[in-house]
């Protein structure tokens, strides 16, 4: 696309530092985020916290990646296919990095992840509808059809866990670091690391 600057009254010399000055403000809006380690970290969570696994998966190191593939640690959840209500459920999960300590090419942080109480919210939906009766005999429709008219109000009983990370520094850029090695670590790991949230 082209610009007739004729008969405006701007100079070439003043259209073309108000374009330079237009491609440093967009190039400052998307700065790399690999230099900031507290950025990595919340982009990582905010990422894995919420289905999407592909995007997280970049944001780990070369020894994690090296050491597991993605379908091998990530939870079998199709976002694209779950329930209306189970969306509203991931939406309430939310994180706060409370502090972070950079020495060297290593950092450490401290976080504390909110999610839904999904214990406290099957035991009382089934307690008030059904008393002891068998969980297993129900369909997972009729589950999240339970769960959806009880909380439809969205006062929904939350959780936090509080979770340690490590980011190391890999040739100028943070990646979040988990330790995953071979025959240790697997999805159940994974998910007992998050607090077990993927259920």
């Amino acid at each position: 696309m082209s610009y007739d600057i004729r008969g405006t009254g701007v100079s070439r010399a003043v259209f073309s530092v108000i374009v330079l000055f237009a491609m440093a403000f967009v190039s400052g809006g998307c700065a790399d985020i690999s230099k900031d380690p507290k950025a990595v970290l919340s982009s990582y969570l905010d990422s894995w916290l919420h289905g999407r696994y592909h995007e997280a998966y970049e944001y780990l190191s070369e020894r994690d990646k090296k050491t597991k593939k993605l379908e091998e640690i990530s939870p079998d959840v199709d976002m694209d296919k779950m329930s209306a209500f189970k969306k509203v459920l991931y939406r309430k999960i939310s994180f706060e990095i409370d502090r972070m300590t950079v020495e060297g090419d290593k950092a450490t942080a401290e976080v504390t992840i909110t999610t839904p109480d999904f214990g406290t919210m099957f035991q009382d939906v089934f307690t008030a509808a059904f008393g002891a009766l068998d969980q297993e005999v129900m369909q997972s429709s009729q589950i999240d059809d339970m769960l959806a008219l009880r909380y439809s109000s969205g006062n929904v009983p939350t959780m936090t866990t509080r979770k340690d990370f490590e980011l190391v520094n890999e040739e100028g850029k943070w990646k979040v670091y988990l330790g995953l090695e071979p025959d240790r670590w697997d999805i159940e790991k994974i998910n007992e690391f998050f607090g077990d949230i993927k259920k």
